[in-house]
């Protein structure tokens, strides 16, 4: 027997990284419908603020969050905020990411360092905080975006690509 996607969602209380754009954005607009508490994280206040906004309009509550994921003491108190505002903690979309070149002739270090505190620190941060509260409740549901470079790197991107096999083999 299929579970329908709003008997799966509906009153879930769910954490959404990166969130202020791209996939993150999306999947609020998408799961907004379902009557769901939406914990709204990312860098970009006034872009959360924007989503939220839209978000309104539904049948659910958007609660919005500025953190950066690369820092982990910001992710533990966003996830604690999230889960005190919305009374549990169902389910974390662990979505934040960035790219960058790094090939060699124009590799920054900045830029290599910002991808992986991103898109795997972040991550991991993220999925810990989360996990600590699903552990107590003895419940939730972790889901990690991925990408196609973790099955075969993209040219120029070998950071990206390396952190995305790293996020595969983590939440594996």
């Amino acid at each position: 027997m299929a579970i329908s996607p709003d008997s799966f969602y509906h009153g879930k209380a769910i954490l959404i990284t990166g969130a202020s754009s791209g996939i993150g954005w999306a999947l609020a607009e998408s799961l907004a419908p379902f009557q769901v508490k939406l914990g709204l994280l990312g860098r970009s206040a006034e872009k959360l603020q924007q989503l939220a906004e839209k978000l309104r309009y539904t049948d659910s509550e958007a609660f919005a969050i500025t953190c950066d994921v690369q820092n982990r003491q910001a992710v533990e108190r966003a996830v604690q905020e999230f889960h005190q505002q919305a009374g549990a903690l169902d389910m974390v979309w662990v979505n934040s990411g960035i790219s960058h070149s790094t090939f060699f002739p124009k590799w920054e270090w900045e830029q290599v360092e910002a991808i992986i505190k991103t898109n795997l620190m972040g991550a991991i941060y993220t999925t810990k905080a989360c996990a600590d509260i699903m552990v107590q409740q003895k419940s939730g549901v972790v889901v990690a975006i991925g990408s196609v470079a973790s099955m075969r790197g993209l040219p120029k991107h070998g950071i990206y690509s390396m952190t995305k096999i790293a996020l595969k083999h983590y939440i594996e």
